[in-house]
């Protein structure tokens, strides 16, 4: 399993939640390459309109998905959705479709839940991922980032439905290791133990 490159700017230190809006804090997303792409005030939006177009669209004009969907994006969250677009049969795409509306979810929580990838919070040192292994965010760790696991959202193809599942944390070990890691030497070494 690839281990992300750890930023420094990406550490937003503060504890204040009024600070969740200081433009000087920067948000992300960690895409599932490892690849960082900043947004200001989690803004997203145009991604969420393609998504819920796209799926009114192939609701009602199912055949014509592959003119329509046959589209490059120099946006990677934008190419994750469409390209899961793309891979998707209409039941699939109908299910998350009704998944989507029965829970009334943002954006921001099908990339992390669904499309595989993870948030940088604008407070204090915090990743929000749906994976159950932290192992990719090992520099984050030794850099004292927290990482917190949210449910995954899957497809049954047997139920032809989403559902959000719990992912099994198996990270006790690893977080054990950055611990005594982090005991033995002084903040400065830090970037010394980093791996790639």
């Amino acid at each position: 399993m690839p281990i992300f490159e750890y930023l420094d700017r990406y550490s937003n230190n503060s504890k204040d939640i009024n600070d969740f809006y200081n433009k000087d804090n920067i948000v992300g997303y960690i895409l599932p390459n490892g690849e960082i792409m900043e947004v200001r005030n989690h803004n997203i939006e145009s991604v969420e309109t393609v998504l819920k177009m796209s799926l009114d669209f192939l609701e009602n004009d199912y055949a014509n998905k592959d003119k329509f969907l046959d589209k490059d994006s120099n946006n990677p969250i934008m190419q994750l959705v469409i390209n899961y677009l793309n891979n998707k049969d209409y039941n699939e795409l109908m299910a998350l479709k009704r998944f989507i509306n029965q829970y009334n979810l943002e954006i921001k929580n099908l990339l992390v839940g669904l499309f595989g990838c993870h948030i940088i919070s604008r407070l204090d040192r915090q990743i929000i991922t749906a994976s159950g292994n932290h192992e990719k965010f090992y520099n984050y760790m030794l850099h004292g980032f927290k990482i917190y696991t949210v449910d995954s959202i899957k497809y049954d193809k047997s139920k032809k439905e989403y559902s959000f599942v719990q992912e099994k944390d198996s990270n006790l070990e690893l977080k054990n290791n950055i611990d005594e890691i982090k005991k033995d030497i002084l903040d400065e070494d830090i970037d010394l133990l980093m791996k790639k």
